[in-house]
């Protein structure tokens, strides 16, 4: 019996100096990776330095690091992250180091201004709050873990139809529906998102068309309130109702779901309408080509056709725009190696006036069509040619956050196809053995109708209703011959 006593502790013993020897090692490898971040750092290469610390940071959990060393891996992450542009993840891992260590401070290597903003932020999230059309009085804090309430009042002169609360969870801005409480306006924001560091929000409020007309706070600025693991004194409240206490409680805790939900769908109907629904716009464009190249390009065989396939020639003078030459007889008055020669390069072409129509599907889709006019068009019969005009069919994403729902730049992409008249010209000089010298006329090089395109650019909002879109877009002309365009693209448009 005292045998196996002894072994059973010698066993213990030998595990515990097992697992300390691993801790040691983990410690030591953080450590390292600390250092290894710094090199990193000092060359700018912060998605590699993140790398470093990460592997660090996973090795460590759960007990193999000691808690400082722990939040000093989760620091310097989230420095990085700041450092990268990643400014969400970043609040995360250095709310998660304040929770291993309260007492830790930046690396003074790494305490730039932006790094120190956002930190001061996380360490003091009330000490800053935002002002706006709304009163607001955040809570001091908040208990992990329980539903936060909040409430505003409105005393202005406009009528909101809605009011919603915009709440941050897992990086992203989710939105709920504010209902009336007392004087103003109040709900509870889900307990998924009141999670040990800081809760952050700001409010809109709605005209009846579902169009932003109010704010206190926004994405960049938001209200903060500090997440404990306990407080002391009682938990926040809306007035006149018992503060929630556990999830599941408060006003509309249903919200949680539908926010949560991967549906597009708006939790409200005045919330389907945060943006003008109908576009219609004027656009102006201008077409550049690159142009093969060719000789006797205005030659035509036996049977009246162009013997280069890619041209067709038209009068000059004195008859501008009459098919040249006009017939078979004068066909035959052209000099071999004599009758136009055109040098392969850029070259402009059409000119496109369109009208638009859009739908905005989402507040950063629209679909819709263009119809407009062709200028600078062939005028000639011996190549065959479509109308000049222009119909479309384009799908537009903007970026950004809900772009259509404010004011300001944001960039945009654009596919479109449809058919339209693509050709170009250029003056040439042909000689004919019934002519003294040589003579200019117009060579024509013809595409389309059909086409895709591609286009990029910048939306600026000057409100919600109203909006101006430069961009270029890369077009191929196919049909008739291929064709490709390239050139500016303007576009105003009003919303309705």
């Amino acid at each position: 019996m005292k045998i196996a006593r002894f072994a059973i502790a010698f066993l213990g013993v030998l595990a515990a100096a097992r697992g300390a020897h691993a801790g040691a090692r983990e410690e030591a490898a953080a450590k390292s990776a600390l250092k290894s971040a710094h090199a990193q750092h000092a060359g700018k290469h912060y998605a590699r330095a993140l790398q470093i610390l990460s592997r660090a940071e996973t090795a460590c959990e759960p007990d193999q690091c000691s808690p400082t060393t722990l939040a000093m891996l989760l620091r310097d992450m989230g420095t990085m992250q700041v450092l990268s542009g990643s400014e969400d993840k970043a609040r995360g891992n250095f709310s998660a180091a304040m929770s291993f260590d309260a007492s830790i401070d930046l690396d003074p290597a790494y305490a730039s201004d932006d790094v120190r903003r956002v930190w001061n932020d996380v360490k003091s999230p009330g000490s800053d709050q935002p002002s706006g059309d709304f009163d607001h009085k955040p809570p001091a804090a908040q208990k992990q873990g329980v539903p936060l309430p909040v409430y505003v009042e409105y005393h202005g002169s406009a009528h909101p139809a809605s009011v919603v609360v915009r709440y941050e969870l897992n990086g992203s801005y989710r939105r709920l529906e504010l209902v009336r409480v007392g004087s103003g306006f109040g709900n509870v924001i889900p307990c998924g998102a009141v999670k040990l560091g800081a809760v952050r929000y700001y409010f809109q409020g709605f005209d009846g068309e579902g169009l932003p007309i109010l704010e206190s706070g926004d994405k960049r600025h938001p209200f903060s309130v500090p997440v404990k693991a306990s407080i002391d004194g009682p938990l926040p409240h809306l007035p006149n109702h018992r503060a929630p206490t556990t999830c599941g409680e408060g006003m509309v805790e249903e919200e949680e779901h539908a926010e949560e939900s991967t549906s597009p769908q708006p939790t409200t109907p005045n919330a389907s309408k945060g943006f003008a629904r109908l576009w219609i716009g004027l656009s102006g464009s201008i077409d550049f080509t690159v142009v093969p190249g060719g000789s006797d390009v205005c030659a035509r065989d036996p049977q009246g056709n162009p013997i280069d396939s890619n041209w067709a020639c038209t009068s000059d003078t004195p008859t501008q725009g009459a098919d040249f030459p006009k017939d078979a007889t004068e066909a035959a008055t052209l000099v071999q190696g004599q009758s136009g020669k055109v040098l392969s390069g850029v070259q402009g072409a059409n000119v496109r006036v369109k009208a638009t129509l859009d739908y905005a599907v989402t507040a950063n889709l629209l679909v819709g069509v263009a119809i407009g006019y062709v200028a600078n068009a062939y005028q000639g019969s011996v190549s065959p040619k479509f109308a000049p005009i222009h119909v479309e069919a384009h799908g537009a994403w903007v970026f950004g956050d809900e772009p259509l729902a404010h004011s300001g730049f944001a960039p945009y992409a654009e596919i479109a196809g449809g058919v339209a008249e693509f050709d170009t010209n250029l003056t040439i000089t042909a000689e004919q053995s019934t002519y003294a010298g040589s003579r200019p006329v117009q060579a024509w090089h013809v595409g389309g109708p059909g086409f895709v395109a591609l286009e990029g650019g910048l939306r600026y909002a000057f409100s919600q209703r109203a909006a101006f879109l430069l961009g270029a877009r890369a077009t191929l002309a196919f049909g008739i011959g291929v064709f490709p365009a390239f050139g500016p693209d303007a576009t105003l448009a009003f919303g309705f």
